[in-house]
């Protein structure tokens, strides 16, 4: 019986392997609040949509000198007094909301209203810029649907709500294992450490996949390649500064994948090889050997 359960568990903690180790990689990397926050000023994701909404608002048509510089004087202290940092963050605290009451949709929702409405208080009444085109040259918020997520956000709400337990019961069950294959005979340690080395192999197959990993073509299957209507306006999503944000974020996330799942494949191997050779050191100590008088 205990021969059985042991196998069982070594066949078990294989498959399971894969699944666990790009879950709990995924989670530590994004499935929490603040490390979502702190990866966007490591993407520098402030700077970037700033560059996005002056490339936007500064490229309305039929504008002479004089109105440029106006404009770009309004512009600049809007940007400046606008606290984009605070709106991000309400927005990753919204979603992480929706995660733990297993509710919503997976999308990315930024508001510009109050940024558009500044800027027109910014703009000099004497000034003749064209406010119309100002405000249709920036869209009343940016909204990201990754559509094809959808169907996996039970998924990702439990392994946000549960992270902890997972963990624990994954590690328990090569605790188990392990003291199986002791109570079994030292011989079966081999079975245990053969089983870690396997689980190797799924983890290499998972850095060769984010090796490949083209950061474009994510977002296109996440989001579908649709635009979609949202307050009377098309607004395309290969334009909106949350795209921005998700490229950089799967940029960000595949290099961190690579530098963990090239130390979690290297481990278990290099725990295999050292019990391995351990327990046949133990058998050559463990054997007689006469003694030349």
């Amino acid at each position: 019986m205990l021969k059985f359960t042991a196998w069982f568990l070594a066949i078990c903690l294989f498959l399971l392997s894969f699944g666990f180790i790009f879950a709990e990689n995924l989670g530590s990397i994004f499935l929490n609040p603040k490390a979502v926050k702190d990866l966007l000023n490591q993407v520098n994701f402030y700077d970037q949509n700033k560059s996005i909404i002056k490339n936007d608002v500064l490229s309305t048509e039929d504008l002479d000198s004089q109105e440029v510089i106006d404009l770009s004087n309004a512009l600049n202290l809007a940007i400046e007094n606008y606290d984009f940092q605070s709106q991000a963050e309400t927005t990753i605290d919204n979603f992480f909301a929706d995660l733990k009451n297993k509710s919503g949709s997976v999308y990315l929702f930024y508001d510009l209203r109050t940024f558009k409405s500044e800027l027109m208080n910014n703009i000099p009444k004497s000034a003749d810029i064209p406010k119309d085109d100002i405000m249709r040259s920036l869209p009343d918020e940016w909204r990201l649907d990754l559509k094809n997520l959808n169907p996996l956000f039970p998924t990702i709400s439990f392994f946000y709500r549960n992270n902890l337990y997972i963990l624990i019961s994954y590690f328990s069950l090569w605790l188990v294992l392990f003291l199986i294959c002791i109570a079994i005979s030292k011989k079966y340690l081999n079975l245990f450490f053969f089983t870690l080395l396997l689980t190797a192999l799924p983890i290499l197959g998972q850095y060769v996949l984010f090796l490949l990993l083209k950061p474009n073509e994510v977002i296109n299957f996440l989001t579908a390649g649709l635009s979609q209507e949202f307050l009377g306006e098309t607004l395309s999503q290969g334009g909106s500064g949350l795209e921005l944000l998700v490229g950089s974020i799967m940029s960000y996330i595949r290099i961190e994948f690579l530098s963990l799942l090239l130390w979690e494949s290297i481990i278990p191997i290099i725990i295999a090889i050292f019990g391995v050779i351990a327990i046949k050191i133990t058998k050559i100590d463990n054997k007689k050997i006469p003694l030349n008088d």
